[in-house]
């Protein structure tokens, strides 16, 4: 009696599970079937987003949660290998819209064409690079206005929404006070701005913009232990209280407050650097100079940003778009190029800086340049500065150049490099952590060689030599020189069949919408 009783508990229990099973399937096929019209930024990304992480298998909550299986996820590396050709289809195909006002209290043409005509307003002793990021800035704006996946109605329905306004441009051209404020204010009043916040990206390559500004983290660790300075600072903060001023941008602590939730393109990853590197690091690679925390150090303003590093250095040189071959390569004339100031480099950097100068701490040669020459693969250029004319001709015509630390983790010879057709030899430790280029899809070691610094300090000839060995295989120095080429076309706005548009409008989605880059 009791097995009977049993066996009908079993069939009963087997029944139901059968018929919730078909349920849930019949809900699951109406679904899809009633969103299919509906194309969604999930299924726009499954076929961009690769996180570099082989045990990431789901696209975000954010992103509506669809598990990816391995099959089906766009691999764009295998092992250390990019492959360009997916990573390019994936971002042709990503489909994107993007929406970009027009209303010229924002778009500040006053502002821009000065900046054209080199008429400057800057007035600081420092800060003459801003004039350069202008130049980048008005190159990534145009062709952001010219691109066919912009869309000019129906605005709500994009996947992002620029603001136009050129920060850079009216910091070193305009009248920061004035201009910025009257774009902000009409920026305030945007319905589009008031509806979707989220929705919002801004460019910039000036440092101190966006900067963090809660710097719990910059104190050194006197001053964290030392209370008569924890008073002075005390005494400061209140004397300061009630006088709000802008900074060198014309943004005001309140203009950030009310822009928190905006994304940001900036040239510094500071999620990545406030959040994922301790301090300690920071601290043994010489990144706790006052320069790096006034710009780097502190809680980011913005819940979303992704990095440009100075990618904009790309549009400075004015050599030949053409593709660089294996071919073209090794007939190049010179192997390494490398030429540096003698002035010393802030944040113990000088060291690096002038370690194949083979220079000592008190700035003095310790041996002949001839014999640094030797030790270095031949011909080779190495020395101090030398004239911009003669330095391009002979930049054009490298086959590697050592992109060493400055006076902050990263530096434009990367991006120069990238766009001379020279292979670009990275010796700073930091630089992927702290500005790292379109990081969802790119490694650093797609596009350049990478060398330890201490190995670098140690025997610096000797380090380039090893680095570069492994080149010496075709389908080694193939497969990084498309790389190269690759991120050419995503960091050179004018290239023949760019990149660039596309390459920002998925980084710009990935930033807002996938918890990989939010480290709050």
């Amino acid at each position: 009696m009791k097995l009977a009783r049993v066996e009908g508990l079993i069939l009963f229990g087997t029944t139901f599970l059968a018929a919730l099973q078909c349920c849930l399937q019949t809900l699951k096929l109406a679904r899809d079937s009633g969103s299919t019209s509906t194309t969604t930024n999930s299924f726009k990304l499954q076929h961009v987003v690769d996180y570099h992480h082989s045990n990431v298998e789901r696209i975000p909550e954010a992103l509506g949660g669809h598990e990816l299986s391995s099959s089906s996820t766009k691999q764009f590396h295998h092992g250390r290998s990019l492959d360009s050709a997916a990573l390019e289809t994936a971002l042709k195909g990503a489909g994107l819209r993007y929406y970009m006002y027009d209303n010229p209290v924002l778009t500040q043409k006053k502002a821009k064409e000065n900046a054209r005509h080199s008429k400057w307003t800057w007035t600081r002793s420092w800060g003459y690079r801003y004039q350069d990021y202008v130049k980048w800035e008005l190159a990534y704006l145009e062709a952001l206005e010219h691109h066919p996946w912009r869309i000019v109605e129906t605005p709500e329905t994009a996947d992002f929404i620029i603001i136009p306004i050129p920060i850079n441009s009216i910091s070193v051209a305009g009248d920061p006070k004035v201009d910025m404020r009257n774009a902000l204010d009409a920026l305030y009043q945007e319905e589009l701005f008031q509806k979707y916040p989220e929705k919002h990206v801004w460019m910039t390559f000036l440092e101190y913009a966006f900067a963090p500004r809660k710097n719990v983290n910059a104190m050194s660790a006197t001053s964290r232990t030392d209370p008569s300075k924890k008073k002075q600072k005390k005494k400061k903060n209140k004397k300061a209280a009630g006088k709000e001023k802008p900074d060198a941008s014309g943004l005001y602590l309140s203009d950030y407050q009310r822009l928190e939730n905006i994304t940001t393109a900036l040239a510094i990853d500071h999620h990545a650097w406030n959040h994922k590197v301790p301090y300690s690091v920071k601290e043994e690679q010489g990144w706790t100079c006052q320069t790096m925390q006034k710009v780097s150090w502190g809680e980011p303003i913005t819940r979303h940003s992704w990095s440009m590093s100075l990618m904009g250095a790309a549009t400075e040189l004015q050599n030949s778009l053409e593709p660089l071959t294996v071919e073209a390569f090794r007939n190049k004339t010179y192997h390494f190029l490398y030429h540096s100031r003698r002035t010393p480099s802030m944040c113990n950097s000088t060291p690096h800086r002038h370690a194949l100068l083979l220079m000592d701490e008190n700035n003095n040669n310790t041996q002949t340049r001839d014999d640094a020459l030797i030790r270095l693969k031949q011909p080779s250029s190495i020395g101090f500065d030398i004239e911009p004319s003669e330095w391009q001709r002979r930049f054009v015509n490298v086959q590697y150049c050592p992109c060493v630390r400055g006076d902050t983790p990263f530096t434009r010879c990367v991006f120069r490099s990238i766009r001379a057709g020279c292979v670009p030899i990275v010796v700073s430790d930091s630089l992927e952590d702290f500005a790292p280029i379109y990081k969802s899809v790119l490694r650093q070691t797609d596009y350049a060689v990478v060398v330890e610094e201490a190995r670098f300090l140690e025997n610096p000839a000797q380090a380039l030599h090893e680095a570069t060995q492994r080149m010496t295989a075709t389908e080694e120095l193939e497969t990084l020189i498309h790389g190269m080429n690759l991120v050419k076309r995503m960091i050179v706005p004018n290239y023949p069949d760019s990149l660039f548009v596309e390459a920002f409008a998925h980084e710009t989605v990935a930033s807002q919408q996938q918890e990989y880059y939010d480290y709050r």
